[in-house]
Parts: C-alpha cells; sequence; structure tokens
C-alpha cells in the first residue's frame, strides 16, 4: 500500500499513530531516495575526476616527451640545463624552468579536485538539510493543526518535530 493511501485510511479511521508513522516512511523513503541519489552523483563526479587526472598525465608525459625529443642542443649544453632533480614526480629530469612548471601544474590540479569534492558533499548535504528541515515543519504544523482540533498524541508528535527541527538547524549552523 503505497504511502498516501496509507495516510488517507488512517485520516479516516483516525488513527493518528498510523498517519505518523505513514508520514515518517513517507519522509525516510524521499531522503533515502534523494540520498542515493547523491552518492551515486558524487561517486560518478569522483571517479570522472580520477579519470581526466589520469588523462591529463598521460598527456603530460607525452608532452614533456615531445619537448625532449624537440631538443637539438649538445650534451653539455642539455646537462647543464637540467635540474637537479626530478621535482614534479613524473620520472625525467628536466630543464629547472619545466620541473618548476610542471610541480606547479600537478598542485594546481590537486588542489582543484580536493576543492570540488569536498563543496559537493557540502552543497549536497545542506541542500538535503534544508529539505528535510522544510518537510519537519511542515509535518509540525499539521501536528499542531491536529492538536488545536483535540487529536490525541498531536502534541507529542508537533514537540518531536519541533525537536527535529532544532537538531537540523544546529547542524546547518555548523555546516559552511
Amino acid at each position: 500500500m503505497s504511502h498516501i493511501n496509507r495516510i488517507i485510511e488512517g485520516l479516516i479511521e483516525e488513527n493518528p499513530s498510523e498517519v505518523k508513522q505513514a508520514i515518517e516512511d513517507t519522509l525516510m523513503s524521499k531522503l533515502a531516495d534523494r540520498l542515493e541519489i547523491a552518492r551515486e552523483e558524487i561517486a560518478s563526479a569522483i571517479l570522472d575526476e580520477k579519470k581526466k587526472e589520469e588523462e591529463d598525465e598521460k598527456e603530460d608525459e607525452k608532452e614533456d616527451e615531445k619537448e625532449e625529443e624537440e631538443e637539438d642542443e649538445d650534451e653539455e649544453v642539455k646537462e647543464a640545463k637540467k635540474a637537479k632533480q626530478d621535482y614534479d614526480g613524473d620520472g625525467t629530469i628536466e630543464t629547472g624552468s619545466q620541473e618548476f612548471m610542471g610541480s606547479r601544474d600537478k598542485a594546481i590540479k590537486k588542489a582543484m579536485a580536493r576543492k570540488e569534492s569536498v563543496g559537493e558533499i557540502d552543497e549536497l548535504s545542506t541542500g538535503l538539510l534544508h529539505n528535510a528541515r522544510g518537510e519537519a515543519r511542515r509535518d509540525r504544523t499539521s501536528a499542531r493543526d491536529g492538536q488545536a482540533m483535540g487529536e490525541p498524541g498531536a502534541k507529542a508528535h508537533a514537540d518531536k518535530r519541533t525537536r527535529l527541527i532544532n537538531k537540523i538547524d544546529k547542524r546547518l549552523k555548523k555546516t559552511p
């Protein structure tokens, strides 16, 4: 039986606990669906970023190889221009400026990947908290309406939703 049918049936039978349970089930189902979508999106983004990094590294290596092949200078001149060690970690010792540019490029890519994945997770969790807060506020309003109509258990339900809203508000204040 769908959640909506359970809610309607509980209202018709004047069974607030059934209505409450159906609403909670609906909220949890929606939250679980959204979390699953978010997990898939995040996993996909992370995998795509890793593939892109690998492709970028391969392209960088090919470019470095081409640059080395194109240099027609004497062996002595090459040795004099080479850096003392492989600073960018690509496996070849190039000139100092090439090592510097390679190290800089690698650091920029690493920082950008980290920043994007953290930002996406923060954005998704904040959005989910806002959605859950809105659902809880609507549910609390309906519980207060039920309380005004004298439904048994409506006050406890409204109080429970108020506590949930307060928890969500605290969590939202902690997120950047």
